[in-house]
């Protein structure tokens, strides 16, 4: 299927919003050097900082890598140009730090997923189209495509004229230490969540070598940062330079991109890599910025113990250290209480049952009461889906299968008003909790020193969804193992891991550590999937769900059928699957990914964005993939609430 991408017009576009945006793209707290004008009589230019001359030669290595590509797509010589490409690839992949942190649009055109809202002409675009790199990839891979010269051609124009916009203005950039190990640490969190699953590439076995060439961009500016004479500093930069080097030698060691052991790299080589990162920050002297981010700031690696703050898409902040263990105990309260229901007969508990993982184990939700007495539903409203799991659902950004909520706080009170769900509405819950003289003091005590002590639609949203914050257990004996713990898991499910970022492809859409569709290293948006769900467990001659998911909120066709990427932490306690709950085994989920997904069972689906070739699993590796998955398992520190037990039916 034709994609679209940039046009050179559009690319015009970009290097125009690239410009005015610049200042702004910088991280919070720092800003690009002033622009230097003539010098004056007798004053000698400021020589440019050494790490910006490395950014500058990167950008010229990749505007160079371009334009040979260009000239061997013109001359027609397929082994030549499949040459370059890799050449261009890796060009990249070394600038590609600095690139992301300095100008984050220029990767989004160059990599994708191309942006699916933000404009009239945006919000009719499918999701996850690619950019312009996997886009001409696929005009010369595996075979060159002489009918699409001029096309790709274009594309390369369109790749090669922001690059070479932002090296006009890479004067202006001060490439300062703070920024290079910023930039690093992003970039290092990219290479082991992202490419190592082969996110960018079709080419597997080039993702390892792409990998290998961002880490050594990573090295080529840790190299440059300012002298120090501090031989605390000189040894951290020392440590950093090896540690990168030795991670960056595996890839190159273990490319074949099915066989090489993720586990271990991310253990002995990721890690430590990171760490050294942050030690070489701390002997700097470099503070950190304080901004807020989902992966804290102060963690040096996404697969550190604490890595994730579960308040960080929360749209206020109360949660200082005493307020907020009372205010997650009132919200585990509220969670067990049917009164916040119209007929006073379900709590958040009946169908998110602690016992079950959060889940029900239905295939759908159970409405509340008799079709006759429920609530007129309002338009729009989705067809009774499988209840899913509240565990980490606070490190998602959008919420619900169709992603219609922003927040856990709007996304309580579309679950009061839905007529099948709660039955009730946020005002009424609110007189019910609010009549209650207990519920008042505990409102008084948990908010105390804010506006909100009272009970208030905020408040009441706010605690129930401080208590969903707190079921975030991210200590699973696969994230004991990837932190050094090498009995945590057998030997299968590191192969299952394996399989699972490499033969599987599952790594592409469910990130790791997450494992959710929430794309790191900057976990701001998650792009729905279209993957083809059917009706029924069958692997040939299968419908299609009719649930049309995402197109029932935004009515864009091809957004129909479009669904959010839920985590598969826990995954082995929250059957059954998928929007309707069609399949009743990760045996059955995973033989239907196995397939090609919906194309692959014989669903005809116009946009379908998940991979639609047989995987070619072979058993071993489905049982291998299953213990993986079974390694995810983790409810530690979900205490149930109080009465949860009474409110499980």
């Amino acid at each position: 299927m034709s994609t679209p991408i940039p046009s050179i017009r559009s690319a015009g576009l970009l290097i125009v919003a690239m410009i005015a945006a610049l200042p702004q793209e910088l991280p919070q707290g720092r800003s690009p050097a002033m622009p230097r004008g003539p010098s004056s009589a007798g004053q000698r230019p400021v020589a440019p900082a050494p790490a910006r001359q490395v950014f500058q030669r990167q950008l010229d290595s990749l505007v160079a890598a371009i334009d040979t590509l260009s000239r061997r797509v013109e001359a027609g010589r397929p082994a030549a140009a499949q040459r370059a490409f890799r050449d261009a690839r890796a060009a990249y992949k070394r600038v590609e730090g600095l690139l992301a942190f300095y100008a984050p649009a220029v990767i989004v055109t160059l990599e994708g997923p191309l942006e699916a809202d933000g404009g009239p002409e945006a919000e009719a675009r499918p999701y996850n189209l690619p950019g312009i790199f996997p886009v001409v990839e696929g005009a010369i891979f595996p075979r060159y495509i002489a009918s699409a010269r001029r096309e790709t051609l274009n594309r390369l124009r369109a790749m090669r004229e922001p690059i070479v916009m932002l090296r006009s203005m890479s004067d202006d950039i001060d490439v300062d230490d703070a920024a290079v190990l910023e930039a690093g640490r992003a970039e290092l969190a990219r290479v082991s969540t992202l490419d190592i699953a082969g996110f960018d590439s079709d080419r597997q076995d080039d993702a390892l070598l792409d990998a290998a060439s961002a880490l050594d961009g990573i090295r080529s500016t840790i190299l440059a940062l300012a002298p120090s004479d501090d031989d605390a500093a000189a040894s951290a930069g020392r440590h950093a330079d090896s540690s990168l080097g030795a991670a960056a030698d595996y890839l190159r060691r273990h490319a074949r991109f099915e066989q090489m052991d993720r586990l271990t790299f991310l253990a002995r080589y990721s890690l430590p890599a990171s760490h050294a990162l942050a030690a070489l920050r701390s002997a700097r002297g470099i503070a950190l910025t304080g901004r807020t981010a989902l992966w804290r700031e102060d963690a040096a690696s996404v697969y550190d113990s604490g890595a994730f703050d579960p308040t960080a898409y929360s749209p206020r902040r109360v949660y200082t250290p005493t307020a907020g263990r009372a205010i997650v105990a009132l919200g585990g309260r509220l969670f067990t209480d049917p009164r916040l229901s119209g007929p006073g007969t379900r709590s958040c508990a009946s169908c998110h049952i602690p016992t079950h993982a959060f889940t029900d184990a239905l295939p759908t939700r159970a409405a509340i009461g008799p079709v006759a007495d429920r609530v007129a539903a309002t338009d729009g409203t989705p067809p009774p889906r499988r209840t899913p799991t509240l565990l980490n659902a606070a490190l998602q950004p959008t919420l619900f299968a169709d992603g219609r909520a922003r927040a856990l706080e709007q996304q309580i009170g579309l679950v009061l008003s839905n007529p099948d769900e709660m039955a009730s509405s946020i005002d009424a819950a609110v007189r019910r909790v609010a009549a209650d003289s207990s519920y008042r003091a505990a409102f008084a005590h948990a908010f105390r020193g804010t506006a909100d002590s009272a009970v208030t639609s905020l408040s009441l949203r706010t605690a129930l969804a401080a208590y969903v914050r707190s079921l975030t257990p991210l200590h699973a004996p696969f994230d004991r193992a990837v932190r050094g713990d090498t009995t945590a898991i057998d030997a299968a499910a590191r192969r299952g891991f394996t399989v699972f970022m490499g033969k599987g492809r599952c790594g592409t859409c469910h990130f790791a550590p997450l494992f959710n569709g929430t794309a790191p290293p900057d976990y701001r948006a998650t792009d729905p999937e279209i993957i083809g769900v059917p009706t029924r467990p069958v692997l040939h001659g299968a419908q299609l769900d009719p649930d049309q998911g995402r197109g029932l909120i935004d009515r864009v066709e091809s957004h129909r059928f479009a669904f959010q990427v839920p985590s598969v932490r826990n995954a082995a306690l929250t059957a059954p699957y998928m929007h309707n709950g069609v399949y009743r085994s990760l045996r059955e989920v995973i033989a239907f990914y196995n397939a090609g997904g919906g194309r692959g069972i014989g669903i005809d689906l116009a946009y379908q964005t998940l991979y639609d070739h047989p995987l070619g699993l072979t058993p071993r590796e489905q049982r291998e993939l299953i213990a993986f998955l079974r390694a995810l398992t983790d409810t530690a520190g979900t205490v149930p609430p109080i009465g949860a037990s009474a409110a499980s039916p």
